[in-house]
């Protein structure tokens, strides 16, 4: 799924090198990295309306309960039992999508037992759902669709 269009829609507050998270409410440095990040996050609140209490940003896995790994969810979004529903991966635009966001991203998943995953690069979007049925994960025709179903 192509987001560009969207995303360029998307209203950031930027200041000299910084960008405003307005989940951990406060200015980070602004990257390439962070820009899609905030992107997604300002997507997620003003078209998924998903709730800003349901989207945690760069959570540390060991706060998850996931001992002994010092790595960091970009995005996450809890259930109303907050238990971690989805996870967020958001790369550069430069960044090639090969298989490395996906495996880190899917050992994030399994680790915490989520539903589903993203990957973005604020251009395009990659979606996949566990099937139960089925023991494996599965790509999601329409990402921003689907997630809502799940």
């Amino acid at each position: 799924m192509n987001l560009h269009r969207e995303f360029s829609k998307m209203c950031l507050n930027k200041r000299e090198g910084e960008i405003y998270d307005p989940i951990r409410e406060k200015w980070i440095k602004n990257t390439p990295e962070e820009t899609v990040r905030q992107q997604m996050i300002q997507f997620m609140l003003k078209r998924m309306n998903v709730p800003k209490n349901r989207i945690g940003v760069e959570k540390a896995l060991s706060t998850l309960g996931i001992t002994g790994n010092r790595k960091r969810i970009d995005i996450c979004i809890w259930d109303e039992n907050n238990k971690i529903k989805g996870i967020i991966e958001c790369k550069a635009y430069h960044i090639s999508q090969d298989e490395s966001p996906y495996q880190q991203v899917l050992d994030y998943v399994r680790a915490l037992n989520a539903k589903y995953y993203l990957v973005t690069d604020g251009i395009d979007l990659k979606g996949f759902y566990y099937d139960e049925s089925l023991s494996q994960f599965l790509k999601m025709e329409n990402p921003l669709e689907d997630v809502k179903n799940l």
